[in-house]
Parts: C-alpha cells; structure tokens; sequence
C-alpha cells in the first residue's frame, strides 16, 4: 500500500511550502510491532510541527 503524507505551515500571514512523504507499507499480517515507517511517519510530521511552532513563536 503506498500512502503519501502531505503537509505545511501557517504563520499568521503566509502559508509554507507543501512537504511530502510518500510511504510504501507491506502488510504481511503477522507482525504485531508497531512498523518501523508508521514511526518514522510521526517523527516527520512531529518535526515539521515544532519547526512551525518555533518559527511562528520566533515572528511574535
């Protein structure tokens, strides 16, 4: 299954740049972890988060 996770930053004034990330996920139904991508998936779009919070906290 292949997923693409977009996203992008207001700052009060301006919209950024889409970032994407497009993830192919194997599905093999015996794994019961949480798949390695899926974590990878949350630390992008945690970093992409705080990056926006902290430019928007830097323009106040």
């Amino acid at each position: 299954m292949e997923s693409i996770i977009e996203a992008r930053c207001y700052d009060g004034i301006d919209y950024s740049s889409i970032a994407s990330i497009k993830i192919n996920v194997k599905n093999e139904g015996k794994e019961k972890e949480l798949p390695v991508l899926t974590i990878a998936a949350v630390a992008i779009i945690a970093a992409i988060t705080l990056i926006a919070v902290a430019l928007r906290m830097r323009k106040r």
